[in-house]
């Protein structure tokens, strides 16, 4: 059986043009379209769902004439909590630097903040969720102990 695909909702689509607003072209005119017909509770929680309320915010926040100030305050509380989160990210990602470069395992960070950085220009964006590393396979077992001993 075959199953039609529903367009996206007005939030849904709002949320991928804020999306990409940080690194494509900035359609001003299709973001004031959708900000006019969307539930902005269902905006905000699929911001939380797919953790890209900064990025939401980092667009709507060149909107906020056309957003209602109950909108405003959540999203751009949302965002200050990525940015909070992504510090304390940061800084776990400095320790674990500093703490393998002292066992001598070498180590490449993968997605999370280097990425955002690469794709939005801001490392504190995009929430992260976790911290990827990458390690040579002979220093495997050395880093599994240095993380055990974190």
């Amino acid at each position: 059986m075959i199953f039609p695909l529903r367009p996206p909702s007005n939030e849904f689509a709002l949320r991928v043009e804020c999306c990409r607003w940080s690194f494509a072209s900035q359609d001003r005119d299709t973001i004031e379209r959708l900000a006019k017909e969307v539930n902005w509770g269902r905006v905000a929680a699929l911001s939380d769902r797919h953790r890209v309320q900064g990025l939401v915010w980092h667009c709507l926040r060149q909107f906020e004439a056309i957003v209602p100030a109950s909108a405003v305050a959540i999203l751009s509380d949302r965002a200050s909590e990525t940015t909070a989160h992504n510090l304390r990210s940061a800084h776990l990602c400095r320790s674990l630097l500093n703490r393998f470069a002292a066992a001598g395992v070498p180590l490449i960070f993968l997605k999370g903040l280097t990425l955002s950085k690469l794709a939005y220009g801001d490392p504190f964006r995009k929430m992260g969720w976790d911290i990827d590393i990458l390690v040579a396979p002979d220093a495997t077992q050395r880093a599994a102990s240095e993380l055990a001993r974190m």
